[in-house]
């Protein structure tokens, strides 16, 4: 029984980490879009979306 609560409660961690993660992302892409459309072709801002997209954004900024 033990075990069993213990692995679901991971499962529900992992799922909550990647919900936040995602949200993140999204709300960042969002941000570049409506929030910065001016900067929305700059070099910088393509990079980090498409660092977004590929999962490594620690490393771009």
């Amino acid at each position: 029984m033990n075990n069993n609560n213990v692995t679901r409660q991971n499962q529900e961690g992992r799922v909550t980490d990647v919900t936040i993660s995602l949200m993140n992302q999204f709300g960042l892409v969002y941000f570049f879009l409506w929030g910065r459309g001016d900067l929305l072709f700059s070099s910088k801002t393509i990079s980090v979306v498409f660092a977004i997209v590929r999962g490594d954004l620690e490393e771009t900024i």
